[in-house]
Parts: C-alpha cells; sequence; structure tokens
C-alpha cells in the first residue's frame, strides 16, 4: 500500500521528462580560434634605444647611416675631380658643404627609422586589438545560444517542479511507515541511555575521587615545589644574570664613550700624518700642517730656497770674478750697465732682504 504513491510520483516523473531535448552547439569553445594570439614578436619587444654608434662608428667607410652617406658622396667627388669638373680648392668647399649636408640627412634618417619602426609596431597592435575585438564577438555569439538553451531548460525545469511535488508525496508516505521503526529504536536508545547511567553513576562514586585526590597531591607536592623554585630562579639567578648584564653595558657604555673616541683620534692624527707626507693641509682642506712634520716642510722649504739663492749667487760671482780678470788685463776695460751704484745698491739691498740683515 505505501508503495503506490511512490510508484505513481515515478511514473509521472518519467512521463514529463520524456521527449525533453536541447540544441546541439556546434560551437566548441576550446577551439584555437578562442585563444589569443601569441604573445611575441616586435610588440612584445623592446625597440633597440638610439646610440651614436647608429650614426656614425667613427671611422671612415664605417657602419654608421653617416659613414656610409660620406662614403657614397666622397665616391662622387672623387670622380668629379678626376675628371677636371672641381677645382682642389673648390673641393674643399664643396667637401666641407656635402659633409654638412650628409651629416643631417642622416640624423634625420636615423631619427625617421626609429619613429617608423614605431609608427608600424603601432599598427600592428591596433591590427592585434581587432583580432582580440572579433574573439570577444565570437565569445558573445556563443554566450547568447548558450543562454536561449538555458531559457528551454528553465521552461521544462517548471515540469520537474511538479514531478518533484508528487515524489515528495510518496517520501511523507514512506516517512510515516519509518515512525514505528523510530518508535522501536527509541525504547532501545532508553535502554542504552539507562546503562550510560549506571556508567556515570560509577564514575562518580569510584573513578573521580580517585583523580581528585592525584589532582590534589600534584597542587600540594609537585606545583608547590616547581613554584618554589621559579621563585629561586626569579630572586637568584636572574639577579645574577642582571647583574652581569650590567656590567657588560656599564663596559661597552665605557668603551663607546672613552676607549673609541680616543682610537678614533688616534687613527684620525695618523690619518693626518699620512696626507702630511705629500700634501701641505689637514684633510680639511684648510688647516696648515704643523708640528714636526710641519717644520720639516718648512726646512725642506727653506732648503730648496736656499739652493736657489745659492745658484744665483754663484752664478752672479762667476760673471763678476771673469769681468775682474779682464779688467786686471785691460784697465781700459769700462763697466758694465749693472755695475753702477744704483744696480748695487739694489743688489745689496736684495740680499739683505734674502738673509733677513735688517732692513734697507
Amino acid at each position: 500500500m505505501p508503495n503506490e504513491p511512490a510508484t505513481e510520483a515515478i511514473t509521472a516523473f518519467n512521463a514529463l521528462i520524456a521527449g525533453i531535448t536541447f540544441p546541439t552547439l556546434t560551437d566548441d569553445i576550446t577551439d584555437t580560434s578562442f585563444d589569443l594570439p601569441a604573445q611575441s614578436g616586435i610588440l612584445y619587444t623592446a625597440p633597440a634605444a638610439l646610440t651614436v654608434d647608429n650614426l656614425t662608428d667613427t671611422t671612415v667607410g664605417g657602419a654608421g647611416v653617416f659613414d656610409k652617406i660620406m662614403t657614397s658622396m666622397r665616391a662622387h667627388l672623387i670622380e668629379e675631380f678626376d675628371n677636371g669638373r672641381i677645382t682642389g680648392r673648390e673641393y674643399a668647399e664643396v667637401y666641407q658643404a656635402v659633409s654638412a649636408a650628409a651629416l643631417g640627412n642622416a640624423v634625420q634618417y636615423t631619427l625617421q627609422a626609429s619613429t617608423t619602426q614605431y609608427q608600424n609596431a603601432l599598427l600592428q597592435m591596433q591590427g592585434r586589438a581587432a583580432e582580440h575585438q572579433a574573439l570577444i564577438a565570437r565569445a558573445n555569439a556563443v554566450t547568447a545560444k548558450y543562454a536561449v538553451i538555458s531559457s528551454l531548460a528553465e521552461s521544462e525545469n517548471m515540469k520537474a517542479q511538479y514531478a518533484l511535488t508528487k515524489m515528495q508525496i510518496a517520501v511523507q508516505d514512506i516517512s510515516y511507515s519509518n515512525i514505528e521503526q523510530q518508535v522501536t529504536l527509541t525504547t532501545n536508545q532508553a535502554a542504552s541511555v539507562n546503562a550510560e547511567k549506571l556508567i556515570l553513576d560509577y564514575q562518580l562514586a569510584n573513578i573521580l575521587p580517585e583523580e581528585k585526590r592525584q589532582l590534589t597531591y600534584t597542587i600540594d607536592n609537585i606545583l608547590t615545589e616547581q613554584f618554589n623554585k621559579l621563585n629561586y630562579e626569579v630572586d637568584v639567578l636572574m639577579v645574577s644574570q642582571n647583574n652581569l648584564l650590567t656590567q657588560d653595558v656599564n663596559i661597552k657604555t665605557y668603551q663607546h664613550t672613552d676607549i673609541l673616541p680616543a682610537q678614533k683620534n688616534v687613527l684620525s692624527e695618523q690619518y693626518e700624518v699620512q696626507r702630511a707626507q705629500t700634501l701641505d693641509t689637514r684633510s680639511d682642506n684648510a688647516t696648515a700642517v704643523a708640528g714636526a712634520i710641519g717644520k720639516q716642510k718648512d726646512l725642506y722649504t727653506e732648503q730648496i730656497s736656499s739652493y736657489v739663492k745659492d745658484a744665483r749667487y754663484k752664478a752672479a760671482k762667476f760673471w763678476v770674478d771673469g769681468w775682474i780678470t779682464q779688467k786686471s788685463l785691460d784697465e781700459g776695460l769700462l763697466a758694465p750697465t749693472q755695475f753702477t751704484n744704483n744696480e748695487i745698491d739694489e743688489v745689496l739691498g736684495s740680499l739683505k732682504t734674502d738673509l733677513s740683515l735688517g732692513t734697507v
């Protein structure tokens, strides 16, 4: 008797879905015609930046645009010169004009070539964009077909809902038959609950008191010992560690504030000593080198000056001794124009100044 509604619902469902067909799509969305174009070629390769090498490689007959134009123009000029159409003087003027024109045309050609490359790349990119638009249009057409099929399926789904209602009625009938089995199951469950109650009573009377006793022992003995150990670590060990850390910090602070600055000063002065070997100022490029090295530099400077003055004195003495010798041989020999009182006064004054013998 309970199986009759279920059989009737199944029969009704089969009758409803009989004859339902959907259009078959011929468009395969996995076909390669729906794939995006390959990302390769000039559109995905950065154009080479222009350099001076594109214009010229700085050699006659080189590979640059200017080099090639000049090679061609030079060949024409040589032919005209060899044929006597231009003279040597005109050749220089024509060559200068041709060089200027060739350079201007080479620069313009190089820049125009780069612009044309980018324009072609732009046109190609626009073509690729048109391809993408065609793919989008094709996908939209397939989407529209799927939408029509979805509408057909929705109309058939309403029929299926009616069949589902009939089947739910049959399920309710079957559920009524299961109630009696559930009553029997409830009786068995009550017996099981009673057995579980006996187990819980045993646990309350025996197992839980033992667990409480063990927990109390743990708290009164083990945890208390651990707590005392922790207090010892905090009161003794950590205080000792803190004192060591404080000493370490004090040592490092002293090194940072006293030793390291002193070492830096020593290194700075060593650097200044090495610098003073080749330069006359300290590292600030303003303060003159002083101390022993400064005095030594002054001594070197004074020695150089003395060598120069001594050479000048010896040269002058050589010429004076020569004139004295000539004078001793010829009493009528006239004195040089530099042997005037004014000239001698000037020389003596210069010597007194150089030798720091007092004011002139």
